[in-house]
């Protein structure tokens, strides 16, 4: 059983033009031929098939463009990936869906809750469909443009009639047939008005006048021969939008679509076994101009109420620039999701994972609010030189450098610069002479550069305070490098 969704006016309703607003007549234009006309254009009169002298004459301000095909199919792409969850078995046609839903009834309680589904989730997309269901790829696709109900097409127990079907396509125009103009001019030359009259000639016959590629076509059809087609995979992105006519103009309008955004990127997600890194919102006007608002996440599971949280957190302080047309989230920086393994005592490991989660809240909270730049813990360094030993880095990066078990004899705070000491009878002085209590430790680094020889003592000064002091033996100087605490 092969459910076909066809979307008539995707690209008409899904991208004006720019500087066109979306409910203004427009139209697809194919060798000065009305393809598809939107509804505004059709409440004027034009219709597909017209010719662009006439449309124009019934609609002086319509506006034509030719069909994007990269756009076409990135939309399709994202519905598809969307239908994904009823059947694998899915295929990508130039104008629509095409699913075979055999295996997919006894899961759903029969095809018409599953058809329902379908219904609901196009219509709550503010997107036009049209059905058609057969015993074959191309059958379903041909019932597609006629108006009978599909769900006519099933039998008692609900399933695929294909008897119905088969009467169903007999009784369509054969301009619905897939085959060339010419062609077509030769089968209306011959008066065949029906398929179901072209399939009645003798297929011997139809093969000497059109090719062989005919009689696979009607074989195809009527499902005497098998009609292999690419099925779809899911990308290695996400792109998903939500359109709104211009509807939107303040910001807190945009909560439930976003809701409705992360609730298909949760299902991304779980189907590719990710999470995601990044995540690009764009906000596309109606005058054809768009912003962008990049986010970061943290997190190492998908949450969609905490993430709708940050990302409204985040629109505080957005400014939208017009009436909003449409809102798209776009994922590109993925990782796999991180198996953990169960612990010996469930309660302690319970535990430290819910820390660790509230401790990702608070480091996204942060950077929504004060910029992705903005929070950064120390890390150690590689380095010879104490000044250079520490380094910023974001909270989550990984480090492949520890720290030397040396490292507990200094101290974890250096002043921004050394201090010079003033020296009294080779002793330094910080206010008072200090007492050194060990040392020294020698650092000679940097000979290749500028060379650097230090010598370092751990002393106390007179209030008792811990100090790091060092003897810069080049100079023959002594300067105050940290404080212990």
């Amino acid at each position: 059983m092969w459910l076909y969704v066809r979307f008539p006016l995707l690209l008409l309703d899904r991208e004006p033009g720019a500087g066109v607003a979306i409910n203004e007549p427009q139209a697809l234009l194919a060798q000065r031929s009305i393809l598809e006309a939107n509804r505004a254009a059709q409440a004027a009169g034009v219709r597909p098939g017209q010719s662009l002298t006439t449309a124009r004459s019934l609609c002086p301000g319509l506006q034509c463009r030719a069909p994007c095909a990269d756009r076409m199919q990135k939309q399709l792409e994202q519905l598809a990936l969307w239908a994904y969850r009823f059947t694998p078995e899915l295929c990508l046609t130039p104008e629509g869906l095409l699913l075979n839903v055999a295996g997919s009834l006894k899961l759903f309680n029969g095809f018409l809750p599953l058809y329902r589904r379908f219904q609901w989730g196009f219509r709550k997309r503010r997107i036009p469909a049209v059905y058609g269901l057969g015993h074959s790829p191309l059958a379903a696709e041909l019932v597609s443009h006629s108006t009978t109900d599909i769900s006519t097409l099933l039998n008692e127990h609900g399933l695929l009639d294909k008897n119905a079907v088969i009467h169903l396509l007999n009784n369509l125009p054969v301009k619905y047939l897939p085959c060339e103009d010419k062609h077509q001019q030769q089968l209306a030359t011959l008066g065949l008005q029906t398929i179901g009259a072209v399939n009645a000639l003798p297929h011997t016959a139809l093969t000497r006048r059109f090719g062989p590629f005919f009689s696979t076509l009607l074989n195809r059809l009527y499902g005497i021969e098998a009609d292999p087609r690419k099925t779809f995979r899911p990308p290695d992105y996400f792109y998903s939008e939500r359109q709104f006519n211009g509807s939107l103009t303040r910001a807190e309008e945009l909560r439930f679509p976003i809701a409705a955004l992360l609730g298909e990127l949760d299902y991304f997600l779980q189907l590719k076994q990710w999470v995601n890194r990044h995540m690009d919102w764009q906000f596309r006007y109606c005058d054809g101009q768009s912003d962008t608002l990049s986010m970061p996440v943290s997190h190492q599971h998908v949450d969609r109420r905490r993430l709708l949280r940050l990302v409204l957190l985040k629109l505080e302080k957005f400014i939208l620039q017009g009436p909003v047309d449409a809102l798209i989230l776009q994922c590109h920086r993925f990782e796999p999701v991180a198996q953990r393994n169960d612990e010996l005592f469930q309660h302690n490991a319970v535990f430290d994972h819910q820390r660790h989660e509230r401790y990702l809240a608070v480091l996204d909270k942060l950077e929504a609010r004060l910029g992705e730049n903005s929070v950064w813990q120390p890390a150690l360094c590689n380095e010879h030189l104490p000044e250079q030993t520490t380094t910023q880095r974001h909270p989550l990066a990984n480090t492949p450098y520890s720290a030397r078990a040396e490292s507990t004899t200094r101290p974890l705070w250096l002043l921004p610069e050394a201090y010079h000491l003033r020296e009294q009878d080779g002793i330094p002085c910080w206010h008072k002479p200090l007492q050194l209590l060990q040392g020294p430790e020698r650092i000679d680094n940097q000979w290749w550069q500028q060379r650097q020889v230090r010598d370092y003592y751990i002393a106390r000064a007179d209030s008792g305070a811990l100090c790091w002091v060092y003897r810069d033996c080049l100079q023959q100087r002594w300067y105050l490098h940290g404080l212990f605490g």
